[in-house]
């Protein structure tokens, strides 16, 4: 029985786990990730829960003007306190094939996960929703 915090942690580890494959050592583990990037990895989870028939190329254009709506701009770097991030005025076939890739399997992963929470736990994963 998976809990929304549960799917969360998952989710954020199967990119963090697919990055450090690939070679890109970006995402520390999840324990050691801080409240933010947490909130985030969660405000992300339910966008793509919400938007599960979408491809990855509106996927990113949505996480695009989401991101935008909160202030963030173009920066070389992911930065928090900032609200920078590299790939915010990037096209999806722009991306770099690893982001692509994320944007195609996590979707699959999160639906995946809600099948799962479905065992026992959908009101956990409900009210998970609504409080992020």
């Amino acid at each position: 029985m998976l809990r929304f915090e549960d799917m969360v942690e998952m989710s954020y580890e199967v990119i963090r786990i697919l990055e450090t494959k690939l070679g890109e050592d970006l995402l520390p583990p999840w324990r050691y990730a801080p409240d933010h990037l947490k909130k985030l990895v969660a405000e992300h989870f339910v966008f793509f829960h919400s938007n599960p028939c979408k491809g990855g190329d509106e996927l990113h254009e949505m996480w695009q003007k989401e991101l935008r709506e909160k202030g963030w701009v173009y920066g070389e770097t992911i930065d928090f306190e900032n609200k920078t991030h590299p790939f915010i005025d990037t096209s999806f076939l722009n991306l770099p094939l690893l982001q692509q890739a994320i944007l195609v399997v996590l979707p699959n992963f999160i639906f995946a996960s809600s099948i799962l929470s479905i065992s026992g736990t959908y009101d956990d994963f409900i009210a998970g929703l609504k409080n992020v």
